[in-house]
């Protein structure tokens, strides 16, 4: 899955699926994932609770991928990582049986987001490969504001602790807490906790020096 992020107003993107997977198949690295796959359908919605893309029937002949619209570059980043989930699904599939067998929500979706973490890790290194080639950002997943130490580095602590929105990783805990029939509560987001403290910390200064200098005053 995919979070929404910033979107082009004036590109609106593919009309049809037909035409996107066209393009993805013009490129070698691209082409090669979809003859992978074999067939695969792709919906354009113009809303996807929150995401802007998801993958799903795993399981079926011709699984499909769900994308908003949004600009071409990034409806075909959104593919394109869509498309190293399909081919992982054997992997969420393992964790999806043993999901019972995890003792906290935070442990499913660590071993789920690690899944995805790949694909996001190859979905960067096959995007780069295709814009150096076409010489401008044909393609874009939206991960470049991971940093770039960490993705080179398969750092997966990092990339989980500091930089996953608490919204995505809070998708997967819910599935846990459904399936063990526990109450769910979002975890806040640990960059607004740090924001909130700093603010603290600042006003705290800056009162301390209204009283120094009121006293210098007297």
């Amino acid at each position: 899955m995919t979070l929404i992020s910033f979107r082009k107003k004036h590109d609106p993107g593919y009309d049809t699926s037909a035409l996107l997977l066209s393009d993805l198949r013009s490129q070698p690295e691209t082409a090669d994932l979809l003859d992978q796959i074999g067939r695969v359908q792709v919906i354009i919605n113009d809303y996807l609770d929150g995401f802007e893309a998801r993958s799903s029937d795993y399981g079926s002949l011709m699984p499909s991928i769900r994308i908003i619209k949004m600009s071409k570059e990034r409806q075909r980043g959104a593919v394109l990582f869509e498309l190293f989930n399909i081919l992982n699904r054997d992997r969420f599939s393992f964790v999806d049986r043993r999901l019972c067998d995890y003792t906290t929500a935070d442990e499913y979706a660590r071993a789920t987001e690690k899944i995805e973490f790949d694909g996001v890790v190859q979905t960067i290194k096959i995007e780069e490969q295709i814009n150096r080639r076409q010489g401008m950002r044909w393609i874009d997943s939206g991960f470049s504001s991971f940093p770039r130490k960490v993705m080179d580095a398969d750092d997966f602590e990092t990339y989980y602790t500091c930089y996953l929105a608490p919204r995505h990783k809070d998708y997967y805990r819910r599935e846990w807490c459904e399936a063990k029939r526990v109450p769910f509560s979002p975890q806040a987001d640990p960059r607004i906790r740090k924001t909130i403290r700093l603010v603290m910390i600042l006003g705290f200064i800056a009162v301390c020096l209204m009283k120094l200098k009121y006293r210098s005053t007297k």
